[in-house]
């Protein structure tokens, strides 16, 4: 786990450098979405296979520090259909941010079937302007969290686009995958979230 921690703390600022050549085109942003649809496969320590589907809601925000350090901040709430459950997600932390791109350490509680997962997201972030109101981003990480039982780790990667109505206003719409595994037993979730919202552009 700290190798991984390690590696992606050396390599971030490295992969970031070319977006801080570019010219800074935001100071951040607040989401507001719904998650229509949330599907979660997974199996439980004994390795038998489950699937739920539900719904949710959530916020998220990347703000402007300086001219290249950003903070975020992110929670989301699904309750699930089949086992009356729900998947709360609170992420918090700082970023290494240039006008495309950028690396992201995050605190991260993950919870779920009365079970708190808490640890460190690394991710990288990157978007493409298609044109003067679509942009297209994406988000490729890892998690590395634990529970009282186990250390539980995973890739994690979202792809979305948003639409700007307004100088003030935009919507958008994004999907997020995330596969968690336990290091000692066969227990894995992996849900997919589809989420669509407006976004308030900040410092417009």
């Amino acid at each position: 786990m700290y190798k991984k921690l390690g590696a992606a703390l050396v390599l971030g600022p490295l992969m970031a450098t070319g977006a801080l050549a570019q010219e800074k085109i935001f100071n951040g942003y607040v989401d507001l979405f719904a998650i229509p649809y949330s599907f979660t496969e997974g199996q439980d320590v004994t390795g038998a296979d489950a699937e739920d589907d539900g719904y949710g809601l959530g916020a998220r925000s990347i703000a402007l520090v300086t001219d290249w350090l950003a903070i975020s901040a992110e929670y989301q709430t699904v309750e699930l259909d089949a086992t009356d459950d729900n998947i709360s997600q609170l992420r918090a932390g700082l970023g290494y941010i240039g006008a495309y791109g950028g690396i992201f350490v995050e605190y991260t509680d993950f919870d779920t079937l009365g079970i708190s997962n808490d640890g460190i997201g690394i991710h990288a972030r990157t978007s493409y302007n298609a044109s003067r109101d679509m942009n297209f981003y994406g988000d490729i990480g890892y998690l590395m969290l634990s529970n009282d039982f186990q250390d539980v780790e995973g890739l994690e990667a979202t792809l979305g686009l948003d639409f700007r109505l307004t100088e003030s206003w935009v919507v958008f719409a994004d999907v997020r995958y995330t596969h968690l595994k336990g290091d000692t037993d066969d227990a894995k979730i992996a849900p997919l979230d589809t989420r669509v919202g407006i976004r308030i552009p900040l410092g417009v």
